[in-house]
């Protein structure tokens, strides 16, 4: 894949799809699995007693920390992709919104001669 076909705003989009999509899919492996659930992460949202008593700190190892890095990593990703998204329509609405004055208004003005002012001379 060359650099124009990674711009492409279609590219953007499929990206998005995929990285809400496997955030998602994530989430749910996260909240059903009870090792993810019993994370270090879930007891400082919680504060639950019974949560402490479960959680034990081989449960909440490195695995915990990154499964959930990556996730976080994955939604930050949808949003720039939405955020670039965003900013290419706006771009691609002025750039129609200055055609269609040319093609109506603009090229008659730009024939005109501009009135003098001839209080100031």
């Amino acid at each position: 894949m060359d650099l124009s076909q990674a711009l492409n705003p279609k590219t953007w989009r499929k990206v998005g799809a995929i990285s809400v999509g496997l955030a998602a899919l994530m989430a749910v492996f996260g909240a059903a699995t009870g090792i993810l659930r019993d994370t270090v992460l879930h007891m400082a949202i919680l504060m639950s007693p019974d949560v402490a008593d479960r959680a034990t700190p081989e449960r909440a190892g490195p695995f915990c920390m990154v499964y959930w890095l990556v996730f976080a990593l994955l939604i930050l990703i949808a949003l720039y992709m939405a955020f670039l998204d965003i900013r290419y329509i706006r771009l691609m609405y002025a750039v129609e919104k200055r055609k269609l004055f040319q093609a109506s208004m603009g090229e008659d003005l730009l024939g005109m001669e501009v009135p003098k002012d001839e209080d100031k001379e």
